[in-house]
């Protein structure tokens, strides 16, 4: 036997100890989803558009594929996402056929400081000055950093 034909077996050894450790990884987290939904009376899942929402939500569909996933979608919209963004949020819980329920603190001061910002680099100076009153109202602290 070869170096070559010995290297390429370890390797195939090597590969499939690592696969079936993620498909034991993945039928526990099944198994967490599907426990979480007989447990919990109405649950979510939070979904922030990132590689980590996007992992968890393949898993939802493997949990209770061929069916409907049994909870909606919470999206915690801080304001700071680019459009883009969005819109791939949007498709996906419609190709999904998932409900999405959108939640943003309109108490956040932060979002209405991003808002000024964007209003300012686009020259709508009034509403520039109308969105950083109110970050400033609701935390006299909200323009510290941009100082």
């Amino acid at each position: 036997m070869t170096t070559a034909t010995i290297a390429g077996r370890e390797a195939h050894e090597v590969h499939s100890a690592r696969l079936n450790h993620l498909q034991t990884l993945e039928a526990e987290s099944i198994s967490i989803l599907r426990e979480a939904v007989a447990e919990f009376a109405r649950p979510v899942m939070l979904y922030s558009i990132g590689k980590d929402s996007s992992v968890m939500l393949r898993l939802a569909q493997k949990s209770f594929f061929p069916g409907k996933i049994p909870f909606p979608l919470l999206h915690v919209d801080t304001t700071w996402k680019f459009k883009a963004m969005y819109e791939l949020r949007d498709r996906v819980a419609r190709e999904s056929g998932m409900e999405l329920i959108i939640h943003r603190n309109p108490r956040f001061a932060g979002a209405f400081l991003n808002l000024g910002i964007v209003y300012h680099q686009q020259k709508k100076y009034a509403d520039a000055i109308g969105a950083l009153k109110t970050a400033v109202q609701l935390d006299p602290r909200a323009l510290g950093s941009q100082l």
